[in-house]
């Protein structure tokens, strides 16, 4: 990979990293704010895209725990919502 996509790549992962550990507070207001940064459906179609590494994975899933699933706040997002689930 060229030096310059590799850089950006770091720095993407390092912020994402940063969301998710500011989430982890139980902030009402930083959940907010990461959810309109990362909707619920971008994480789960980086998620489910096999053609990236699951090492790269890892603060996305860190994200969707901190900032959906382990959530302070009863406010769901109404696209969140209509995600198709087995029953």
């Amino acid at each position: 990979m060229h030096y310059d996509k590799m850089s950006r790549l770091r720095y993407y992962i390092s912020l994402l990293d940063l969301l998710a550990a500011c989430a982890e507070g139980e902030n009402l207001f930083i959940e907010s704010l990461c959810q309109t940064i990362l909707p619920m459906e971008e994480l789960l179609t980086i998620l489910n895209n096999p053609s990236i590494d699951n090492v790269l994975k890892k603060p996305f899933v860190r994200c969707l725990h901190h900032i959906y699933m382990k959530s302070t706040g009863n406010v769901v997002d109404m696209q969140t919502s209509e995600i198709p689930h087995d029953t």
